[in-house]
């Protein structure tokens, strides 16, 4: 007997549906329907393959995110070395 088509149920990281598409929106990404991706392998390929610039611009956002996020830690980390030091100077 022949297999069932296996369907999925997740959606294009585009798709109007996403909880970041109100963040989408403000960098002028398009919409897209897809909605019956099986894995979050298939989104990914998806992506790659059908979105290539957009998906270039989420993954430059995200790298530019941590980016700027390891550098606040490293100047917490900093502040919070020199105020030890100037702590046990004035000691």
């Amino acid at each position: 007997p022949p297999k069932p088509m296996l369907v999925g149920k997740l959606r294009c990281m585009l798709h109007s549906d996403d909880p970041l598409r109100a963040y989408y929106d403000g960098l002028g990404l398009p919409t897209c329907r897809k909605a019956n991706l099986l894995n979050p392998f298939q989104v990914r390929r998806h992506m790659e393959k059908r979105h290539r610039m957009e998906w270039q611009a989420i993954q430059e956002e995200k790298t530019r995110a941590k980016e700027e996020n390891e550098d606040a830690f490293q100047r917490l980390v900093l502040e919070a070395v020199a105020g030890k030091r100037r702590t046990k100077e004035n000691s």
